[in-house]
């Protein structure tokens, strides 16, 4: 069973790597709320509670790629 330092971790990776996907030379909150909710628990967990998390996700991408041009650098490998 993965540890909660285990699950931070991915989400961090997958927050980290969806900003290295788009340039961004810095990790910003909405890459952290993408990296959240790529975890399948708490996905659940929401959407038992009845949070729409697939149109979360969708307005985040929609977001990312449309108003964080200002932070893209093209010579960033790591953000």
């Amino acid at each position: 069973m993965p540890t909660t330092s285990d699950k931070a971790d991915v989400i961090i990776n997958n927050s980290f790597r969806l900003a290295q996907k788009y340039k961004h030379e810095y990790l910003t909150t909405e890459h952290l709320m993408y990296g959240i909710l790529s975890d399948e628990t708490i996905v659940e967990f929401l959407d038992q509670n009845d949070i729409q998390t697939k149109d979360i996700v969708e307005a985040l991408i929609t977001y990312i790629e449309n108003d964080l041009t200002d932070i893209i650098k093209q010579d960033v490998n790591k953000p």
